[in-house]
């Protein structure tokens, strides 16, 4: 297995030690954890295909939204990662530059569809794109509670806190701003091609 330039940022906030603990077990002694007032940061020069396939699993099993992002790596492009618990988990082949694409032959394949009106070729062409540039809810839109087995009530653990047991994040998302935005733009270029 190769090992290219990765890196996953997450959710910042306060974990149970425990799961912070377990978080730097994952992510290797090589791979500091960077703070930011909004996300977490590890990054890994040597990453196993570019990717943390253990800690993914782990944030998916506790619910801890992330984005990962790896590198282009001989004939390997690069590709995020995106989880957002009961939201998406999508991963994005990008070109060389990092960007998101749609391919030419899934739009052309859609304009020779004759069974199909302007206005359906318009939207399925809208549709692809939404699916590469997923309109979904920022790391920094997260604020983050946590629950344990011992207590249901969600609450923010102290540094020192260990989990006696199984603990799970939920969220608490603000709105999707950046969402509604960018799917409005999208709505209104296909409103001004359908109502020129």
């Amino acid at each position: 297995m190769e090992g290219f330039y990765g890196v996953i940022y997450f959710v910042a906030g306060k974990y149970p030690k425990n799961v912070m603990d377990r978080i730097k077990e994952l992510s290797g002694i090589d791979a500091p954890i960077v703070m930011d007032d909004m996300y977490y940061a590890i990054d890994n020069p040597y990453a196993a295909n570019g990717c943390f396939q253990e800690l993914e699993d782990f944030f998916i099993e506790k619910g801890i939204p992330f984005d990962r992002n790896s590198d282009s790596f001989y004939e390997i492009q690069p590709e995020s990662r995106i989880y957002r618990p009961d939201e998406l988990d999508s991963t994005v082949i990008k070109d060389n530059e990092g960007y998101e694409y749609v391919r030419a032959y899934q739009i052309v394949d859609i304009l020779k569809e004759e069974n199909m009106s302007d206005t359906t070729k318009l939207l399925s062409i809208q549709e692809l794109v939404q699916e590469q540039i997923p309109a979904l809810t920022k790391l920094s839109d997260y604020q983050i509670l946590w629950k344990d087995e011992s207590n249901s009530t969600p609450f923010t653990p102290s540094e020192d806190y260990e989990a006696n047991g199984e603990v799970k994040l939920i969220f608490i998302k603000s709105e999707k701003t950046d969402a509604i935005e960018h799917n409005a733009q999208i709505e209104k270029i296909v409103d001004e091609i359908l109502n020129p």
